[in-house]
């Protein structure tokens, strides 16, 4: 019998290890950076939340004294690749409504060109008037979008931001990877097959064979 529960929990441990990321949201960690004088580490992490079929929910946490700036071309406060050919819409969500605004496509130097841009006019070129966040918006497409729109451009960044680290240095910062957030389900599993190894190992303990 405990041979059994170990061989289960074992199985719902690796089910929950190597079952499909059917991931709802996934996060990405702006610790690219090219300048030593903006800072080091990660700088924010950027989330992306399936909302719906048909809308995805972007939040961009920057880290503590690390703040979105305006310091001029080619930098623009967040900019992000997606390959959606139908129409979509970018809405910035209330209170930062009227600090950033929607662009067009845009270049971020070192990382590249990326399809859409965020700006912040309402930032300035520095601390005497930089932005913490965080940034959050929303892309929606009538026929449909997904966390998988979200590309990496050419560079192999997928997003980054024009930011004034804790160093005091301004400039671009990037992130190359996103990883998937697991389903609450994987994780109810996960706990589960870990109980059970516990139970059949105190058994084990209270009942020597």
């Amino acid at each position: 019998m405990n041979r059994l529960k170990f061989d289960l929990a074992s199985a719902l441990i690796a089910l929950a290890f190597t079952m499909p990321a059917h991931a709802t949201s996934v996060t990405s960690s702006l610790n690219i950076i090219s300048d030593p004088s903006i800072g080091s580490g990660s700088l924010g992490v950027v989330t992306l939340t399936q909302n719906s079929l048909d809308q995805v929910e972007f939040n961009v946490a920057l880290a503590s004294n690390t703040a979105f700036v305006y310091t001029g071309g080619p930098h623009n406060a967040f900019a992000f690749n997606l390959n959606l050919l139908s129409p979509y819409t970018i809405a910035i969500k209330d209170p930062t409504s009227g600090i950033f605004t929607v662009g067009g496509s845009g270049t971020n130097t070192p990382y590249g060109s990326f399809t859409n841009v965020i700006d912040c006019p309402g930032c300035g070129p520095g601390a005497s008037n930089a932005y913490p966040g965080p940034l959050d918006f929303t892309v929606t497409a009538i026929g449909g979008i997904g966390l998988n729109n979200f590309i990496a451009n050419t560079g192999g960044y997928y997003f980054s931001a024009d930011v004034i680290g804790p160093s005091g240095g301004t400039g671009n910062i990037a992130s190359n990877v996103m990883s998937p957030v697991p389903e609450p389900q994987t994780y109810a599993m996960l706990l589960v097959g870990l109980g059970l190894i516990g139970l059949s190992a105190r058994h084990r303990k209270e009942f020597p064979t």
